[in-house]
């Protein structure tokens, strides 16, 4: 018998339309590292001048208004029906500022928004580099991903071994064995998840952005000689690409 190979997708949505009215209490995005990391991207939006923003995986639309209300033209996009209906009635959103759509297939012409960003939704994805280059193919000068990093979490030995397994591309298997052939957890906080740094994605934004830089968002007690990589647990990864370098 073939296995379904979108049953976690499918299991994660279902997850998050089971518990859509609870989501806000849940997941609470007004506090914590996410609503830390919200305010570094408002200042940046003010500093680089960008105006026009798309929330990737943008839940109930919380980031969203928080932007509205900060005078950015925001947009959202969830894949999970229930929440984006949420945002409409509780937030007040209009369709044309949340609609239901995958990070993996942004509906939406190349550069249309001068900042796209997400904020702890790439751990929720079991290959997360398509929906990190639809971000770029989207963006014209900043890419935010608030997010969580593995490399943050356990002992120092335990840190220092999932990097080596990394850095030796071997870390699917191990973590495959972890999860005893499962491949992602499960939990009845955060659903499916799987595990994600945003130092995974350096790479595919390296070759797009002039500037990239971290900011610890959740700090944990590790080595100083590596801060952020082994020292936070939650790591705002900002990549900006300067107006010149995206003149037509």
């Amino acid at each position: 018998m073939q296995l379904d190979p979108n049953l976690e997708t499918k299991r994660q949505r279902q997850y998050y339309t089971q518990t859509a009215a609870a989501y806000d209490q849940m997941h609470n995005a007004e506090t914590g590292e996410h609503a830390l990391a919200l305010k570094y991207i408002l200042g940046f939006c003010r500093q680089y001048g960008l105006h026009r923003v798309l929330d990737v995986g943008c839940g109930t639309g919380v980031a969203v208004r928080t932007m509205l209300g900060n005078g950015i033209e925001a947009k959202g996009i969830e894949p999970v029906e229930a929440l984006v209906q949420i945002g409409r009635e509780k937030r007040g959103l209009d369709p044309s500022e949340i609609l239901v759509g995958s990070a993996e297939s942004l509906p939406f012409p190349d550069r249309s928004f001068d900042a796209v960003t997400e904020f702890a939704i790439l751990h929720h994805i079991k290959e997360p580099a398509p929906a990190v280059r639809e971000m770029i193919r989207v963006a014209r000068h900043a890419i935010f991903l608030s997010d969580e990093n593995r490399f943050g979490r356990g002992s120092l030995a335990w840190r220092l071994i999932k990097y080596f397994w990394w850095k030796t591309g071997v870390f699917p298997l191990g973590f495959w064995l972890m999860t005893k052939g499962k491949g992602y957890n499960f939990t009845e906080g955060d659903g499916v998840s799987y595990s994600y740094s945003v130092f995974d994605s350096v790479r595919e934004l390296q070759a797009w952005a002039d500037t990239i830089f971290f900011i610890p968002l959740k700090k944990t007690d590790g080595p100083k000689w590596a801060h952020p990589l082994f020292s936070s647990s939650h790591v705002l990864l900002c990549a900006i690409r300067h107006p010149e370098a995206t003149a037509p």
